[in-house]
């Protein structure tokens, strides 16, 4: 009986993809993209070298998109929180309003189901935080004109390509993803990366 051949999947170590992302400071963040870049690599890696067909592409095309739209977000929250932090765009400005109510005082009772009410709205803005959605994060980039709107179109359309991982919500059957779809992402991303190198380093001396 012949032996099982196994077969390797070269990829560089995490260092060579932590230099991608030297401008980012935080060291946890740094190196949970690097993680993610370098298997992004593995899997395109997989993909070429295996001769990968049907089903199992497009899975890895899927996942290839969904690590890349990670890998832009987690850069896009580092460059909008230290945005934020460096009073590039006030918070204020930038985060969606959200409305409460308050003081809520009897002023008509029409029935025993229905009651005419006076209160206090009072309107504040959303915080950043280590949760904020992506969406949000697009619109905050989008207000306070950190990035161009086209570069803001592009990930809005990786987004969404991220967002078709819920099997029991598609329509039709996944297998949409394309070389195309992955290349556009990448040209994204390397966008996004440029754009938040220079929103967190044009202040440094």
């Amino acid at each position: 009986m012949a032996k099982n051949k196994s077969y390797r999947i070269e990829v560089p170590q995490l260092d060579y993809f932590s230099d991608r992302f030297e401008f980012i400071t935080n060291e946890t963040l740094k190196t949970n993209l690097s993680i993610s870049f370098q298997y992004i690599i593995f899997l395109i890696k997989v993909e070429t070298e295996l001769h990968t067909t049907g089903a199992v592409e497009y899975s890895i095309f899927k996942n290839v998109i969904q690590y890349t739209a990670s890998i832009v977000e987690g850069v896009m929250h580092y460059g909008l929180e230290t945005a934020i932090k460096n009073k590039k765009v006030s918070e204020n400005s930038i985060m969606p309003k959200t409305e409460s109510y308050s003081s809520k005082k009897l002023l008509y009772r029409i029935d025993s189901q229905t009651e005419i009410l006076g209160v206090t709205k009072n309107i504040s803005s959303e915080k950043f935080k280590k949760n904020t959605q992506f969406k949000t994060k697009c619109d905050a980039y989008k207000r306070g004109k950190l990035i161009d709107s086209d570069l803001i179109e592009r990930v809005n359309t990786l987004r969404e390509k991220r967002k078709k991982i819920h099997l029991a919500g598609l329509k039709q059957v996944e297998n949409y993803y394309t070389k195309t779809d992955i290349n556009s992402a990448f040209q994204t991303a390397n966008k996004i990366i440029e754009a938040v190198r220079g929103i967190t380093t044009d202040n440094i001396v």
